[in-house]
C-alpha cells in the first residue's frame, strides 16, 4: 500500500458495547474527520436487532471464535499492520477476550494479561493491594461450607470482616 492510498487506522473494540457506546466511539471519529477506521469483533454474529444495529456503526466487523488461537490470527491477519488500538467496553465480561487477543497484536501497548487479571478477579486483586498494605483490607474468609445460594450454585463464597 503506498502513502497515498494507505488505509486509515483501526481501532479495535472487542465485544459489542452498548449502543450510547458505540454511537460515541463512531461519532468522535466523525469530529475529529474520521481519522480512524473502527472495527468491533465479538464471537457470533448479532441475533438481536438491537446487537445489528450496535454493529451498523462500525467500519469493520469481525466474527471470531475467541476460544481458537487460529481463528483468532486468521481474523486479525488482514488488519494486522492498521491496528493501532484495542480496548473492550465498560463491561468486565470482555476482558477474558481481550486477554486472549492481547498475545496476537505484540505491536500494541496492551495492558499484560497478567495485570487485567489482577484487575478483574477480586481474590487476585485484594493480594495485590496486601502487597502494598494489608492494614487497607478487611479480612476475607473463605465460606465454601456456607449454604447459601452461592455455594448451592457451585459458586465460591467469601464473608469479609472488618475486624481489624
Amino acid at each position: 500500500m503506498t502513502a497515498t492510498t494507505q488505509a486509515k487506522p483501526i481501532i479495535l473494540i472487542i465485544g459489542i458495547p452498548d449502543q450510547e457506546t458505540a454511537k460515541r466511539i463512531t461519532e468522535f471519529g466523525k469530529k475529529r474527520g474520521k481519522k480512524y477506521r473502527y472495527a468491533v469483533l465479538h464471537n457470533t454474529e448479532p441475533v438481536s436487532n438491537l446487537d445489528r444495529e450496535i454493529f451498523s456503526y462500525f467500519d469493520i466487523k469481525i466474527i471470531c471464535d475467541v476460544a481458537s488461537d487460529q481463528a483468532i490470527q486468521r481474523s486479525l491477519d488482514p488488519y494486522r499492520e492498521e491496528l493501532i488500538a484495542v480496548t473492550v467496553p465498560r463491561a468486565e465480561k470482555y476482558i477474558p477476550w481481550l486477554q486472549r487477543i492481547i498475545p496476537h497484536v505484540p505491536n500494541l501497548k496492551t495492558p499484560t494479561v497478567e495485570s487485567l487479571a489482577w484487575a478483574t478477579s477480586k481474590i487476585q486483586m485484594r493480594e495485590r493491594m496486601q502487597d502494598y498494605d494489608k492494614k487497607t483490607l478487611p479480612r476475607i474468609y473463605d465460606c465454601s461450607e456456607c449454604e447459601c445460594e452461592n455455594t448451592q450454585a457451585n459458586r465460591r463464597c467469601y464473608w469479609i470482616s472488618y475486624d481489624y
